[in-house]
């Protein structure tokens, strides 16, 4: 039946599009109403089978409706433009390689601003916005409408029945525009919000769009936490997301952890459905969400073994299977994952074409191979350690040979932490690396990216006080004023030098920045990125925090905490009383305490190795839970990934079973290039697909 009505579709397009080129057609006979039945026609039809060729129909509809012709009276002007711009764009035709389409919009802007918000239903605002971020509009062009629309709508005037299905589609389609329009944001969320809290379901796909929206605007913690806690509220009282498929589940833990705000039965319950589903799932998927639970810092290993099996099943020579790898093997490497399933996925790759590589996911993957690569004298579980090995060889001959398109500081910084990590621990792909031509090239881009960092932070006042009170209170132990270790992210603000060993302590100042924060406000995780990496680099790393933070007490208060971003949150259940004005006691206090602690562990008996640092913490008690959970996996901790060009905060997260999880290393937040349309959305039903993600951590 289907391929009937695909034959039969075929038919009538030649019937109505011209003889030859330039010539009249029957097209041309028909108003407003029907150009735009014919259009969604051909949307549904592409929807039937993605391969026919609908372009030809939709180029003459575009060049139609983008000239003088009439779209019909004025009380369904609305309702005519939205849904045929609405199907053009299901069918694939955008702005960028269409100007028919892109004149279009701009006539309809003209006509629906004359019109404004007169005769438009709740359905055509959302569906317009929606169609006009798929197809790629011009933001510009469209800003003086929507910024009309918004105003209407934030005033009371226009979608005063919208359904939730409409709030997302509308959020969606202005977060793709890349069009902010932060009240009217906050007005859809207070409206999702309300919807929930009235005891009313929030279908899965609304859902992933409004999370997936804040994400792709990079949305305040502050503005998003309120809604994510009335779905926490829906899931407790047992709400389901039973209609979730793979694209929706991964996107919601995408844009959870773009957010960095961890969200419990949210997480376990995407996480568990994807484990479910992931026979379905395709590679960009199941690396999303081994990215997002990474990120998050849920060591959930029995999902990432489910996932990468599957995972390894997947063809090797599809053009994004290496951006897929590399993905996936940051999330493992960033919590220690092996597994049967990585084993599998390595073996499969490392015998693929790594010439075709692009250079970030080289970078990336070298980063993970640096992080997660155990020691010669390890024993290998099966030949996981032999298959990364040829993998990493094969890739730096790869960027040896192509060295020049190795173009961006951000790549090379990358490539030289991985290798100073290879070389440093002596691993089996070390050898050569230090006397290369491109190694020595990735080095100076590396110290460029330090000094630039040193220079940004030199100005932060809390930095200046620090390396102060090292000066005055511990001036024996010759304090310098910032250091960057083996990688960027281990960045150690202030280092002393200790008289009974040669590897020293680090300081951090804890800042809002360094936090993750969960809907209802309470602190998950901290600094854990961070201090990994300098554990294994020094023999103490000292903690001082310099601002209010909330913690998971269960006592009650008042007090609302500013989260990042500078937007203050909902009431939190407690919160620490630490002053910026103690901050000077506190931080002499804990420096002396991380002094005294490397003295007594170095003078005991027998005395411990004094070429291993001891890796001691203090002042993050939130360490200590971590790897009361880990046992001695924490010890062995290795140097943190590079650095992201912005912070990215990593910490703990409880899992579901309320049991803390393992030690971090931060993978790097993924681009917005390169992405992937989305399956196009069904006009009868209003409900868009949400856009596929593709993960490239690390691109500028």
């Amino acid at each position: 039946q289907k391929q009937e009505i695909v034959t039969t579709y075929s038919s009538l397009a030649r019937m109505l599009l011209p003889r030859k080129a330039g010539g009249s057609s029957a097209l041309q006979l028909l108003d407003g109403a029907n150009l735009t039945r014919v259009a969604w026609g051909a949307s549904k039809v592409h929807s039937i089978n993605a391969d026919e060729d609908t372009r030809p129909l939709c180029d003459a509809v575009a060049a139609l409706i983008a000239g003088r012709h009439s779209m019909g009276p004025d009380r369904l002007l609305w309702k005519h433009w939205t849904l045929t711009l609405y199907s053009l764009a299901d069918c694939g035709l955008t702005c960028a390689d269409s100007a028919q389409l892109e004149q279009a919009f701009s006539r309809a802007v003209q006509e629906l601003m004359e019109r404004s918000a007169n005769g438009a239903l709740d359905k055509d605002v959302s569906n317009f916005i929606y169609a006009a971020g798929q197809a790629g509009a011009d933001r510009e062009l469209l800003r003086p409408l929507v910024e009309h629309i918004t105003d209407a709508v934030v005033a009371g005037t226009a979608m005063q029945a919208a359904s939730e299905q409409a709030w997302s589609n509308t959020m969606w389609g202005l977060a793709k525009l890349g069009l902010y329009h932060k009240p009217y944001f906050q007005h859809a969320l207070g409206q999702l919000q309300q919807h929930l809290d009235d005891g009313n379901r929030l279908k899965a796909i609304n859902l992933s769009q409004t999370i997936y929206a804040a994400a792709l605007i990079d949305m305040d913690r502050g503005q998003i936490q309120p809604f994510l806690a009335s779905v926490e509220s829906a899931l407790e009282r047992g709400a389901s997301m039973r209609d979730a498929g793979t694209q929706e589940l991964s996107n919601i833990m995408w844009g959870l952890g773009t957010l960095e705000v961890y969200s419990e039965r949210l997480v376990s319950t995407a996480s568990n459905g994807m484990v479910e589903l992931a026979a379905a799932a395709d590679g960009q998927h199941l690396s999303n969400t081994m990215w997002a639970l990474a990120e998050l810092g849920i060591a959930d290993h029995s999902c990432f073994a489910v996932l990468l099996r599957q995972l390894a099943a997947k063809p090797t020579s599809s053009p994004n299977a290496p951006q897929h790898t590399s993905t996936s093997l940051l999330a493992c490497a960033s919590i220690r994952h092996v597994s049967p399933g990585l084993e599998a996925l390595l073996a499969a790759v490392q015998k693929s074409d790594l010439s075709t590589w692009n250079e970030q996911d080289v970078a990336n993957t070298l980063v993970a191979y640096s992080m997660a690569r155990a020691p010669t004298a390890q024993a290998d579980p099966g030949q996981l350690w032999v298959h990364y090995d040829a993998l990493a060889t094969g890739l730096l001959a790869a960027a040896e040979s192509k060295q020049q398109r190795y173009t961006t500081d951000t790549q090379l910084d990358q490539i030289w932490a991985a290798a100073y990590e290879m070389i440093r621990r002596d691993m089996p792909t070390a050898a050569g690396l230090a006397s290369s031509t491109f190694m020595r090239r990735a080095a100076a881009a590396a110290e460029r990216s330090r000094a630039a960092l040193k220079r940004a932070l030199k100005d932060e006042k809390w930095l200046r006080l620090a390396s102060e009170l090292c000066d005055k209170e511990f001036g024996e132990l010759s304090p310098a004023s910032m250091v960057l270790a083996a990688s960027m992210d281990a960045l150690a603000h202030v280092t002393l030098q200790h008289p009974s060993s040669g590897h020293g302590i680090a300081i951090v100042v804890a800042t809002d920045r360094l936090l993750l924060f969960q809907p209802r406000g309470a602190v998950t995780g901290s600094l854990i990125k961070r201090v990994v990496g300098l554990t294994s680099l020094f023999d103490a790393v000292a903690v001082v925090r310099l601002d209010a933070r909330p913690t998971n007490s269960s006592s009650s208060s008042d007090t609302n905490v500013k989260a990042p971003g500078g937007n203050t949150s909902t009431p939190q259940t407690s919160r620490i009383d630490i002053s910026p004005a103690t901050f000077p006691q506190r931080f002499v206090a804990t420096v002396r305490a991380a002094v005294d602690a490397v003295t007594q562990a170095r003078a005991a008996a027998p005395p411990p190795p004094a070429d291993r640092p001891l890796g001691l913490v203090l002042g993050l008690p939130e360490l200590a839970q971590v790897r009361a959970g880990v046992g001695a996996a924490a010890t062995g901790a290795q140097a943190a990934a590079p650095a992201l060009k912005k912070p990215v905060q990593v910490g703990l997260a409880p899992s579901s079973s309320n049991t803390t999880t393992t030690l971090l290393q931060p993978p790097q937040r993924p681009s917005q290039s390169g992405v992937t349309r989305p399956v196009p959305p069904s006009p009868s039903t209003l409900t868009p697909r949400p856009l596929r993600k593709p993960q490239r951590p690390g691109a500028a």
